[in-house]
């Protein structure tokens, strides 16, 4: 991977964004050139400063590799290991109030992934102040607890 004509570094601010060209190299190992191809092509993106967030939402792969299973890429850390394991639709709301839908139970439960089986991390009491970063489908991706790490609540609403 590299800048797009070639540089190998860039300084850029808040709001920009930069092209990037991504080269691979596929080799023919049978003298079949029918059968040639790019299977998996994976990787990230990290600024030097550690203060850029990248949101490669917007990627979304190109034929023959848009089929079953390939996907966008992924945007939330879920376990702390520095990969990148789930995607949530970008949404920033800092210190914004939120309360229970109608009917529904007093404190909210925050799991650690969005799925009703994962681990409950804790309780989200009604009027509670969070950081929302995003959604994926009927959840709402917030930071939780005292290291901010990425919870999923359902059926909240800012206020």
């Amino acid at each position: 991977m590299r800048i797009a004509g070639g540089a190998k570094s860039a300084v850029i601010s808040a709001g920009n964004s930069i092209n990037l060209e991504v080269y691979a190299l596929v080799a023919n190992g049978n003298g079949n050139t029918s059968d040639d191809g790019l299977q998996v092509a994976t990787g990230g993106v990290h600024s030097s400063s550690g203060g850029l967030l990248v949101d490669l939402s917007a990627i979304t792969p190109q034929a023959p590799f848009n089929q079953t299973p390939s996907t966008t890429g992924l945007n939330v850390d879920l376990d702390g290991d520095g990969t990148n394991d789930a995607y949530v639709e970008p949404m920033v709301m800092n210190g914004v109030n939120v309360s229970k839908a109608l009917g529904g139970p007093a404190d909210i439960d925050v799991h650690a992934k969005p799925d009703d089986a994962s681990p409950v991390l804790g309780k989200l009491p009604d009027r509670a102040s969070v950081n929302i970063t995003g959604k994926s489908g009927p959840w709402t991706c917030i930071e939780f607890g005292p290291n901010k790490k990425p919870g999923f609540a359902k059926s909240i609403l800012p206020l």
